[in-house]
């Protein structure tokens, strides 16, 4: 998918949860007011199992991590009789990384290599449908997914590159949240991210006798998070 349709996404999920809500507002639900109405904001922090597969110079590598992370959400909720919806955006700071070295002095080769590769944030829009038990809400979610990575690799002898890579994708899952107090929520909930795969060219090595390849990545990660909810209005 292009750039334009991604962004197409993005833009169109929340619009189809908002015009699904106020619909379902106006023809199925009663008039009586929400306290799950309005605008809010809040801090949330877990730990989550990223699992990235990698294929180059036809060597297929996986790695999974498990590490803490933390971040920040704010959004908007919607409510009337049993049913609340809205829209939700997160930003969460990671600290997964796994490194790798290998040494080709043992084949007759005079070089060595390290990698570390980084997963240093993500975020996401989406849309949140729950039914409500009074101060509880149980809830799914669904939308746009984002990360940031980095890959630095250093060789003997050669040098060192540090590169970049954003992916995007898709994430889904389930949460519970409940009143603690007028103003106050807790959550819990468990998310899935699953990140499109993304495809770079690799070059020649000549004097090794390597061709061209194909480099392919492919990241995914299961969240499971618990966080505290202001509401603002």
């Amino acid at each position: 998918m292009g750039i334009i349709g991604r962004w197409l996404r993005v833009l169109l999920t929340p619009g189809i949860w908002l015009a699904f809500v106020t619909g379902a507002q106006a023809q199925f639900l009663d008039g009586i007011p929400s306290i799950w109405n309005g605008v809010y904001a809040g801090v949330h922090a877990g730990g989550n199992l990223i699992d990235v597969s990698s294929e180059a110079y036809g060597y297929r590598d996986s790695w999974e991590k498990s590490s803490p992370f933390g971040g920040i959400h704010v959004g908007f909720l919607i409510g009337r009789g049993n049913l609340a919806g809205g829209i939700e955006g997160d930003f969460n700071f990671e600290t997964a990384s796994e490194s790798a070295a290998v040494d080709l002095a043992s084949l007759g080769v005079p070089m060595s290599a390290s990698a570390e590769y980084s997963y240093n944030a993500s975020a996401s829009v989406r849309g949140r449908l729950g039914y409500t038990f009074d101060n509880v809400m149980i809830y799914g979610t669904f939308g746009y997914a984002w990360a940031d990575t980095s890959l630095d690799v250093s060789v003997t002898p050669g040098g060192s590159a540090h590169i970049s890579q954003s992916f995007e994708g898709l994430v889904y899952g389930a949460g519970v949240e409940a009143f603690v107090m007028p103003r106050v929520r807790l959550r819990v909930e468990a998310l899935h991210y699953d990140y499109a795969t993304i495809e770079e060219d690799l070059p020649a090595v000549p004097s090794l006798g390597i061709p061209a390849s194909k480099y392919e990545i492919d990241p995914s990660a299961t969240v499971i998070r618990a966080g505290v909810t202001f509401q603002l209005n």
